[in-house]
């Protein structure tokens, strides 16, 4: 492990590690910045056959999202599935279970708020970030 703390690691996924501070490279030592990774997902947002679910749409501040239902009937609907409130029932149940999860934080929304130091937000701003927020609709 090349890093000492879980501050640089995050900082880390933030600038990018080796080749992918510049490209979209992605390797055992080269991990592109947030803004690379990011901008190489931006063709999709306006494509017909895409369809745009964010974590948040799952996952809210306290758990659950209050919205998940809609969401999962959105899901449903796309892939031409009757969203039935048994089968959303289900997927809730038995899909949603965030102990059961590998996720790097505790799989709540807006958590990173609590993640990021001065240096995080400063690090996300320089690369881009910002832009990167409002292109995908979350400023």
């Amino acid at each position: 492990d090349q890093f000492n703390s879980h501050d640089e690691k995050l900082l880390a996924s933030i600038v990018g590690i080796g080749e992918g501070k510049f490209s979209l490279s992605l390797t055992k030592y080269s991990v592109p910045n947030v803004k690379i990774l990011y901008e190489s997902y931006e063709g999709w947002l306006n494509h017909k056959n895409t369809l745009i679910i964010r974590y948040e749409d799952f996952v809210g501040e306290d758990g659950i999202s209050p919205n998940i239902k809609e969401t999962i009937g959105r899901i449903l609907n796309y892939l031409e599935v009757e969203p039935t409130n048994d089968i959303i029932a289900k997927m809730i149940n038995e899909g949603m279970k965030p102990e059961k999860s590998h996720t790097f934080r505790k799989g709540r929304a807006g958590e990173w708020k609590k993640e990021f130091k001065e240096i995080h937000f400063e690090a996300f701003e320089k690369i881009g970030g910002v832009e990167i927020l409002k292109k995908f609709g979350y400023l």
